[in-house]
């Protein structure tokens, strides 16, 4: 089966995601109990946990393995195209920019002097554009993957988002901060609500140590991304969700358009 090691890695990818998810779900749970009543081994207080619920390492490690399993799957795709047509697969990479302009200019030739492309993958692009003749118009046309407020549509400006963030977690662990939606709320004592807007921080829950909850209060709290700037205050979930979402769909429309030479 053609694209069978993006497939592959779209799976590790979705596996992570949901690493993630079970892992983020657990600790909402196991604290939830605690903070009931009920008899759980805790490291510290409940209460800390309702001040500034921490969040694991485990977490922002999976984030990470997840999105780099995303942006290789893309790179795979031009990869196993490029050796198919007997091109060298070392600088080939699946392009995304900010925006259609610079989009473009992956798939220009190559000029002395050109001080905008890195020498070692400039023309590569454009190589395996000769050999397959419909794969710029399909990139820049179907999956549009740079920025919405450029004018992509939904799949190309998720596909940017989450792809780009790779080169942050290259550098440092993109570690997500506990947050809601201003229309939620959090958690409902005695009758009563807390809730408000904005990125939960420091003085979380404001209500007096050792109060209890009852196991009917609404105990919904999520976690979100801080950095980078792109994916900022986008839930941490949905947003890995949507991006496997949307590279699947890229696996499938190459497959579909795609004839790589016998």
């Amino acid at each position: 089966m053609k694209f069978r090691q993006s497939a592959l890695k779209l799976y590790r990818a979705r596996h992570h995601a949901h690493e993630v998810s079970v892992a983020w779900e657990g600790i909402v749970e196991q604290h939830f109990q605690a903070a009931t009543g009920k008899a759980v081994d805790l490291p510290y207080a409940v209460d800390q946990f309702l001040l500034q619920p921490p969040i694991p390492i485990n977490i922002p490690l999976a984030i990470g393995d997840c999105i780099r399993n995303l942006r290789s799957a893309l790179d795979y795709l031009v990869s196993e195209m490029a050796r198919a047509a007997g091109l060298s697969d070392n600088n080939t990479i699946f392009p995304f920019t900010s925006d259609l302009p610079n989009l473009k200019s992956s798939f220009k030739e190559p000029r002395a002097g050109d001080k905008h492309r890195k020498p070692k993958r400039a023309g590569a692009l454009y190589d395996l554009s000769r050999k397959y003749p419909g794969l710029e118009e399909l990139i820049l046309e179907r999956i549009q993957p740079y920025s919405a407020t450029n004018g992509a549509h939904a799949i190309g400006d998720t596909l940017w988002r989450v792809i780009t963030s790779d080169n942050v977690d290259k550098h440092r662990l993109m570690t997500p901060v506990v947050s809601r939606n201003k229309a939620d709320n959090i958690i409902t004592i005695g009758g009563g609500r807390i809730s408000g807007g904005g990125t939960l921080v420091g003085n979380v829950f404001s209500f007096p140590p050792g109060t209890k909850i009852d196991e009917k209060s609404d105990f919904s709290v999520d976690i979100s991304f801080e950095e980078p700037a792109n994916l900022a205050g986008k839930p941490v979930t949905r947003t890995l969700i949507e991006g496997c979402e949307a590279v699947a769909k890229v696996i499938e429309i190459f497959r579909d358009e795609i004839a790589l030479p016998s």
